[in-house]
This record gives structure tokens, C-alpha cells and sequence, in this order.
């Protein structure tokens, strides 16, 4: 069985380091508390610009891969935070805690 693009797309620390600075800004997407949260017209707007800035590294990544990526719960970012030898772990603290 091949592989989906979104398991196939290999994220390097320069990969999920342009990611998290492009979430870093966007709190509709990450932030519960955020006015924007739950309106999901605003976080397609956001999911896409992200889209964009993440082609200009990775033409192959889309936008399943992103928002797996992104969801903090299921990605496992947060115990990821915990490790200091990751180039983006001080960055993935500064957003979510």
C-alpha cells in the first residue's frame, strides 16, 4: 500500500520551524481562547496561507500534512517541548505555554 502524501512528507527541523513561525502569529488555530477559535472560515484562511508559505520550502507538502502537524494534541508537540537538543523546541514553547 503506498503511502499518503500527507505520511510521506518528511518534516525536517527547518520544515517544522518555518511551521511553527507561521502558527506563531495565527492564534485562531491554536489559541481556544481566541475570539476567532471556532469559526472555521478564518481558520481555512489561515490553513492556506500557511499552505503557501510552507510550497516556497516543500512543494510536495499539502494541506492534511499541516494541519496534522499543527494540531498540538495529536502531533505530540507538546512532549516534544520538553527536548532542548530540537533547533525549534524554544520556539514551540514561546506558543504554547
Amino acid at each position: 500500500m503506498a503511502a499518503s502524501s500527507s505520511t510521506a512528507c518528511r518534516w525536517a527541523d527547518a520544515l517544522v520551524s518555518l511551521l511553527l513561525e507561521a502558527l506563531r502569529p495565527r492564534e485562531n488555530l491554536w489559541n481556544s481562547r481566541s475570539k476567532n477559535y471556532k469559526n472555521r472560515n478564518t481558520k481555512k484562511k489561515e490553513y492556506e496561507e500557511i499552505l503557501a508559505i510552507l510550497r516556497g520550502d516543500r512543494p510536495d507538502v499539502d494541506l492534511p500534512a499541516i494541519k496534522s502537524k499543527a494540531n498540538v494534541s495529536s502531533s505530540g508537540f507538546r512532549h516534544l517541548a520538553l527536548y532542548p537538543s530540537l533547533p525549534w523546541t524554544s520556539l514551540l514553547r514561546e506558543i504554547i505555554y
